[in-house]
């Protein structure tokens, strides 16, 4: 007949056992998950990052500092492209009229992946949230816009890791000045939500189909329009 020792063995190696399983089964319900939770985070950061960079970047090629930068960008699953698909429709009003009107899609660098997607808009780096702001500064009514037109073309894409060679090059530059008006600019975009969260700032805002307008009265406004050529491959 087995002892009360033995069967207080017994009963510990069951109880050992069954919370091993339960451990390993809390590990693969939650834990995997959320391990593969962190690592998209990871992944989406070192974009964000190298976005940010690239539009910092972006800035000094068009005010002719760097004249040609190239860059290399690594990331994990989806695509980089530069594409179509933002659309600025720019109007200068002052006590005269209608004194300066721009319709112009400008163009975007764009990273898509089946979780997230980030884009370079404008000079500014747009996702969830607005990670770099666009070239658009108001003080003392003073109003300063820089706007980028990015032309070019090209893809880079995989499902492992996978690197992008970004070329911009400088290709010209334009500058108009305005005095005591309003700056009526809309902007059809992916990232609608941000781009309001960004003209909340700076002026009054209405909510269009597909898009955003700001109004933004100045006593002087700089307007440059900066057109680069982008390479990717």
């Amino acid at each position: 007949m087995m002892s009360d020792r033995g069967v207080s063995e017994v009963l510990d190696t069951i109880l050992l056992i069954g919370m091993i399983s339960i451990t390993i089964s809390v590990i693969l319900l939650y834990g995997i998950p959320i391990i593969n939770m962190s690592k998209e985070s990871i992944k989406e950061r070192n974009v964000l990052s190298q976005f940010v960079y690239l539009s910092e970047q972006l800035s000094k090629v068009s005010t002719d500092v760097s004249p040609v930068v190239k860059n290399k960008i690594s990331f994990s699953g989806g695509s980089i492209r530069i594409k179509g698909g933002f659309v600025v429709n720019i109007t200068v009003t002052n006590s005269s009229g209608i004194v300066y009107r721009l319709n112009e899609d400008l163009g975007k660098i764009e990273f898509v992946s089946s979780d997230y997607m980030v884009s370079i808009e404008n000079g500014g780096v747009f996702g969830d949230l607005v990670y770099s702001p666009p070239r658009i500064y108001k003080k003392d009514g003073n109003l300063s816009f820089a706007i980028f037109k990015l032309q070019g073309e090209g893809s880079v894409g995989g499902t492992l890791s996978s690197f992008a060679s970004i070329v911009m090059k400088f290709n010209s530059t334009q500058k108009y000045e305005f005095s005591n008006g309003t700056l009526i600019l809309e902007v059809y975009t992916d990232h609608i939500n941000t781009w309001k969260q960004f003209f909340e700032a700076i002026g009054n805002v209405t909510e269009l189909n597909n898009g955003v307008k700001v109004e933004i009265e100045f006593d002087r406004l700089t307007l440059n329009i900066y057109t680069i050529d982008v390479v990717i491959s």
